[in-house]
């Protein structure tokens, strides 16, 4: 019987070695550009499951062998840093409105699916985003996929006029909204790919604050490819189902590249920037462990990680429930919170917010 136990136990902890090499290597795979070994850029996209499965070694090994349990222990502490950045928690930290007298400002972002109008084909004022973004209060609102015949529908009309706008028409554009002034802008856009970043400089009294709308690389899948990759995690052995997933894996390889190299084009824009308020915003169809965010996060603070709760999934549509959509700013800038406000399901994102305070 002892050497039945002892033949479990081993097989026990093979089990909790191998989650937690996975668990290392999801954690920080993002420090690396993947070109020798693409395979490894998607391990981020995993995390959840992988960290799940290291935390449920911890009552394992409470019944079978309880000094094991440094093991997954230990493994979280490596991993501790990506954990916070994956689930932040700072849960007293509460919604709130920015303060002027305290020089607090209010962003927001959103990838309004082109202002959700291929559901609600609403092309008046009526439109939920548009009745969202009226009541938000917020003083800088970032937009990606924003509708270019909305806009044209709309036009002369009372659009958010306490906002000084910038709209680009171009497929898959960015937009910045804002109760600034514009000192100026420009549009960086990646042209075999559809997708850009869209620069403005903001007069704040005597501050210059630079904003980045950006929308990095979407991995483009169809309903088909959904469908496919939901048939083969229901049935892996069934060989029917092996090509669409075979398709599913070489579309998220090539858009992770692409976001990697447009990742490094934002970056280069941020290192010669001269103001010390700076905000990037938007849609980068990345996780906080990817290289895209890691890139981002090396040169400005990501504001939900450090004041949000919780995983705050912005990505609501197909069970694929993902932060893909972030706030980071300089450290000139001191977070207050940050949230993802579920309130509004016009699109298959949810908007994400924060409150920051200039010092």
């Amino acid at each position: 019987m002892k050497f039945l136990g002892n033949i479990l136990t081993s097989l026990i902890l093979l089990l909790n070695i191998a989650a937690a090499a996975l668990m290392i290597l999801s954690a920080y795979s993002g420090n690396l550009f993947y070109r020798p070994f693409p395979i490894i850029s998607l391990t981020p996209l995993a995390f959840h499951w992988i960290l799940a499965a290291n935390l449920l070694f911890i009552p394992v090994w409470l019944i079978v062998r309880r000094k094991m349990i440094l093991v997954p222990l230990g493994t979280l502490l490596i991993c501790s840093g990506p954990v916070l950045d994956f689930f932040p928690l700072h849960p007293f930290r509460h919604k709130t409105e920015a303060d002027a007298s305290k020089r607090e400002i209010k962003i927001l972002t959103y990838n309004t699916l082109s202002f959700g109008v291929a559901d609600n084909q609403d092309m008046t004022l009526g439109n939920p985003v548009t009745k969202y973004l009226q009541a938000s209060g917020a003083d800088i609102i970032c937009i990606q996929e924003p509708n270019t015949y909305y806009f044209n529908a709309v036009k002369g009309q009372d659009f958010l006029p306490e906002y000084q706008t910038k709209i680009y028409e171009q497929v898959n554009s960015t937009a910045i909204f804002s109760k600034y002034p514009v000192i100026d802008h420009r549009l960086y856009t990646f042209t075999e790919k559809g997708n850009s970043f869209l620069r403005c400089s903001l007069k704040a009294g005597q501050d210059t604050i630079v904003v980045y709308s950006c929308h990095l690389q979407s991995i483009g899948l169809s309903q088909q490819n959904i469908d496919d990759y939901h048939a083969f995690v229901g049935d892996p052995r069934n060989h029917e189902t092996h090509n669409g997933s075979k398709e599913v894996l070489k579309k998220l390889l090539a858009a992770t590249q692409d976001r990697g190299f447009q990742a490094d084009s934002l970056c280069a824009c941020i290192e010669r920037e001269t103001s010390k308020y700076i905000i990037v915003a938007g849609d980068f169809n990345d996780t906080p462990m990817s290289y895209a965010h890691l890139q981002v996060e090396k040169r400005l603070s990501d504001i939900y990680a450090k004041s949000g709760f919780g995983i705050g999934a912005t990505y609501n549509k197909n069970g694929l429930n993902y932060r893909i959509d972030h706030i980071f700013a300089s450290k000139s800038f001191k977070p207050i919170h940050c949230w993802t406000d579920k309130s509004t399901v016009a699109s298959d994102h949810y908007p994400v917010v924060a409150i920051l305070s200039m010092h």
